[in-house]
């Protein structure tokens, strides 16, 4: 278990020495391809001679041809590693070929359609129902967004709007005890719930770097890694008296990564920052090829892993503790040959390399379900050392009484204390600073800070007038409360990437309909757009011109009115509604029959005892197997009709997070073309 603390005991587990299961998936192509697959005998061919049809034949553990759907994927190549992870094994699901071989789609899935789900939402909702269908062991799930940026890590997890340009210091990979590495500093989320998980993969999404070039629309340039940890213990009911103290606590980990695309510069016509970021791409992935290559030699003492941050970050993947699945890509046009041979060649070194997975169990050294009495002890003698070292400070520092007692500190005594002495303070600019004491006081005195900051807000709100509103569409208003959550974009049409490097972004404020002029209904607007930030003075003598004001409702009917291009963000939002409708509406209908089959067995069962009463009439026999016969089939329907109404209702959120994540796409697109609307009038105003 990687940076956990938790002691991991490997006796009586044996380590399972397998090979990297490799699978290959190849995108369906419209043209005719040099790339031949054979599912059954599991073979896949480049045609590099089409005359003579000679070419490159490779064999892998799976092949799948561009017919199977994502559901299809999903059981072939992931479902089994999910299932180890769930049994205590670590796992990890990686996705690699060249840009556009659809490895986002592999493993995020498409954003219209329910069935277009990956890996990664497949994977969480197979988790779940494992833990809701498991009742003899309790789970504690945690999750982690990290992202590989030019050699940069990002934790996608945290608020992007407010992180800083260096916040990727505090990002470090570090090995344990075990000689496993960790990421000291990310963000591991605790969830509770299907629906957790799912808001924290779709808010990763969202933060990752993403552009356009000329083969792919939004091609991913970073490697990101979403990974799942898994502490499973027996409940507290198993085992008697004793809670299952028995079985000790299994932690796992399933990490899915989805790598960047390899790129042929002179295929997607880069240039400037784009440019930048495939070289990283193309670094990271030879020297990840390097290492595989370094994996696959027996006689190799050394392998390369600290080359980049991609294969440190995945040491354990390739080569330690981890039952490990590669999902290859393949785009079968014959413009991507070569590319095509690069990572079939490269799937195969994969299959040379071996990892030892083992179960991965928490035990106690003194080999019992209690604490060990000398880690005890020597955690207790450390406590009291430290407290005669705290003791000795004060006395050489002169300070005395000081009082570190957490419990007392933090009461609600101490708490009235603190604010009467903040309120004294901010109230008398003569005052004294307050005394400090300990790290726990001072955090009171923050809080206490806070305390009094929010009262003052709340009276002075309630004592000013109310603001005049704006009437504006719900879209609008959506809008509105996406942008103050929203991270930041960059000022120009430029990617997101552009807005890693410090000053490169540019912070929007958010839309205060109160600060716009009101203008009457029977007056035309004339006031200079609020976005105008700045302009020339205007000559003497010269009327500055006048450029209406739109309201927030009227310039977002502008932006989805736009023909040359209309938006896709919109059309993809459109369908997302669309597809969310429907969704609520067969769940409805689904609910409607489950209940209506409810009363039915209610009625049924009340029948048949009724004529268990009846025994002694002559025909009541088969009245009775003829009701049982009945309740039987209408039991079975009810299971049918509810197993159809679970799926609707995942189906429901799953599609709710995707109009949540359009509807972002739609307000940063939105909130560019205003931006780009305003600097254009601005430059024609001047």
């Amino acid at each position: 278990l990687s940076g956990s603390g938790v002691p991991v005991s490997n006796h009586a587990v044996f380590a399972m020495h397998k090979r990297v299961k490799v699978s290959i998936r190849v995108r369906p192509n419209d043209r005719n391809s040099s790339v031949v697959v054979n599912e059954t005998e599991r073979t896949i061919s480049v045609v590099t001679n089409a005359a003579q049809r000679t070419g490159t034949c490779f064999h892998f553990d799976q092949v799948l041809g561009p017919e199977v759907n994502q559901s299809g994927v999903y059981s072939a190549t992931a479902a089994e590693t999910v299932e180890s992870v769930l049994s205590g094994y670590n796992g990890t699901i990686m996705a690699y070929g060249q840009t556009g071989a659809g490895k986002t789609f592999t493993m995020s899935g498409g954003k219209r359609n329910f069935d277009d789900r990956g890996i990664c939402p497949r994977s969480i909702s197979a988790i779940f129902q494992h833990i809701h269908r498991d009742a003899d062991h309790s789970y504690v799930v945690r999750v982690s967004y990290v992202e590989v940026y030019n050699e940069n890590l990002y934790d996608l997890l945290t608020d992007m709007h407010d992180a800083q340009p260096n916040a990727r210091e505090d990002l470090v990979i570090q090995d344990n005890d075990k000689g496993q590495t960790f990421i000291r500093g990310l963000t591991r989320a605790l969830v509770k719930s299907e629906e957790d998980a799912f808001d924290l993969l779709f808010q990763g999404e969202t933060n990752r770097t993403i552009a356009e070039h000329s083969l792919n629309a939004s091609s991913t340039r970073s490697h990101c890694i979403f990974t799942v940890y898994i502490e499973k213990s027996p409940a507290a009911h198993v085992g008697g008296d004793d809670g299952g103290s028995s079985e000790q606590t299994v932690f796992s980990k399933l990490n899915l990564v989805d790598l960047a695309g390899s790129e042929r510069m002179k295929k997607t016509h880069v240039s400037g920052a784009m440019l930048k970021e495939a070289a990283h791409i193309n670094k990271s992935l030879t020297f990840l090829e390097q290492v595989v290559v370094a994996l696959g030699d027996k006689k190799r003492q050394h392998i390369p892993y600290r080359q980049t941050t991609l294969t440190n970050l995945l040491k354990d993947s390739l080569g330690g503790n981890c039952r490990t699945l590669l999902i290859a890509c393949v785009w079968p046009e014959d413009t991507h040959n070569d590319q095509s041979l690069a990572t079939l060649k490269f799937a195969t070194r994969m299959m040379r390399v071996k990892t030892s997975a083992i179960i991965n169990i928490a035990q106690p050294a003194g080999g019992g379900g209690g604490v060990n009495p000398q880690v005890l002890d020597k955690y207790v003698q450390e406590i009291k050392r430290l407290k005669m070292e705290l003791a000795l400070h004060d006395v050489i520092s002169g300070r005395n009484n000081v009082d570190y007692d957490h419990a007392l500190i933090t009461s609600s005594a101490r708490q009235d204390m603190y604010r009467s002495q903040v309120k004294a303070f901010v109230a008398d600019p003569g005052a004294n600073p307050l005394v400090l004491q300990s790290a726990t006081q001072i955090q009171q005195l923050f809080v206490a800070f806070r305390d009094v900051c929010l009262e003052g807000q709340q009276a002075a709100q309630t004592m000013a007038p109310p603001a005049p509103t704006v009437s504006d569409s719900k879209m609008v208003r959506s809008l509105r409360n996406l942008r103050a959550v929203s991270p930041s974009y960059e000022v120009s049409g430029a990617p997101r990437s552009l807005s890693k490097s410090p000053g490169a972004t540019t912070t929007l404020p958010p839309i205060n309909p109160s600060s716009m002029p009101e203008t009457p209904e029977d007056e035309e607007p004339q006031t200079v757009t609020a976005n105008a930030a700045w302009h020339l003075p205007a000559l003497p003598h010269q009327q500055q011109p006048q450029v209406p004001v739109l309201s927030e409702k009227e310039l977002f009917e502008a932006f989805k009115n736009q023909q040359n291009p209309k938006p896709e963000s919109l059309l993809d939002l459109d369908v997302a509604k669309h597809n969310l409708r429907q969704a609520k509406k067969q769940a409805s209908d689904f609910g409607l029959d489950v209940n209506r089959l409810k009363l039915e067995i209610d009625g049924l069962t009340l029948k048949v005892e009724d004529l268990k009463q009846r025994e002694d009439r002559d025909d009541a026999g088969k009245e009775i197997e003829l009701a049982l016969l009945q309740l039987k089939d209408t039991k079975r329907l009810y299971r049918d009709k509810l197993d159809h109404f679970r799926e609707k209702k995942a189906e429901m959120l799953y599609l709710t997070k995707i109009k949540e994540q359009m509807l972002q796409h739609v307000t940063r697109e939105f909130d560019e073309w205003k931006r780009t609307r305003s600097l254009t009038s601005s430059l024609a105003t001047s």
